[in-house]
């Protein structure tokens, strides 16, 4: 694993396989655990998908997905819980 911080916080952190090649790459929203977005990567290493976060509000996600040549195959809602 590697990735760039700021102020002890994540900007972006890549994931690598045993074998060395690339897994998984995430950019976070400044200062939160939230993803702005995810690539994934196949076994050679090469983009495989990628993923667009988009905070709509302090509940509520949007989550698209694309191929690696940008069209997009699935679009998803994800609602966040406020705890008290």
């Amino acid at each position: 694993m590697e990735g760039a911080f700021k102020d002890g916080k994540p900007f972006h952190i890549i994931e690598f396989r045993q074998d060395g090649t690339k897994d998984k790459k995430f950019w976070y929203r400044f200062g939160t655990s939230f993803y702005t977005r995810a690539n994934y990567y196949n076994e050679a290493g090469t983009l495989d998908t990628y993923e667009v976060y988009q905070v709509k509000s302090k509940r509520k996600t949007v989550v698209k997905t694309f191929t690696a040549d940008g069209k997009r195959i699935e679009r998803e809602v994800v609602r966040h819980t406020i705890e008290k």
